[in-house]
């Protein structure tokens, strides 16, 4: 059995479409796993001896050409290498292309578990040193991408004096 000329072009030219169409795709797959978290603002809601309760909000860089949906973040904070929480998000983000998009999360921390996570004398060094409190947010986001959901791992290192120091909006 042979296969006219007509259905060998076809089924080339057929071939080639998918082909660039994949390539497409991943490189927008690529741009996306080219992401820039950044740290944006802390609104306190309340804070008292025992406990801190604040919004953080931070950018998310796309730079794809694609929208997307984060939709569930997890993230575990380290103080000065010790784990001090996890915290977890279910709440749906709409990531738009070729910009930055706000990203709010919800924190509750009790002192406490902040103090032994400093170890002692160390709430005192963070105020006269916060240079030297390095904070760690090892993050993992689940994201939704044309009709396939993907696992986004990011780690971001900074310091308790960066952190505090307000930034321009993007």
């Amino acid at each position: 059995m042979s296969i006219s000329k007509n259905k060998k072009w076809i089924i080339a030219g057929a071939i080639g479409i998918v082909t660039i169409a994949g390539a497409l795709a991943y490189l927008q797959y690529k741009k996306i796993m080219d992401y820039v978290i950044k740290f944006k603002r802390i609104k306190i809601n309340s804070l008292d001896l025992n406990f801190i309760d604040f919004n953080l909000y931070l950018l998310l860089e796309n730079k794809s050409n694609v929208e997307y949906t984060i939709k569930s973040q997890e993230y575990s904070i380290y103080i000065n290498n010790k784990f001090l929480t996890k915290l977890q998000n279910q709440t749906s983000n709409v990531i738009k292309p070729k910009s930055f998009s706000e990203i709010g999360l919800n924190v509750k921390l009790n002192i406490g578990d902040i103090r032994n996570a400093l170890g002692k004398g160390s709430i005192l060094s963070s105020v006269l040193s916060p240079e030297k409190i390095l904070i760690k947010i090892d993050t993992k986001l689940k994201v939704s991408l044309f009709g396939l959901t993907i696992n986004i791992p990011y780690v971001y290192e900074t310091n308790l004096k960066e952190l505090t120091t307000p930034k321009q909006d993007v």
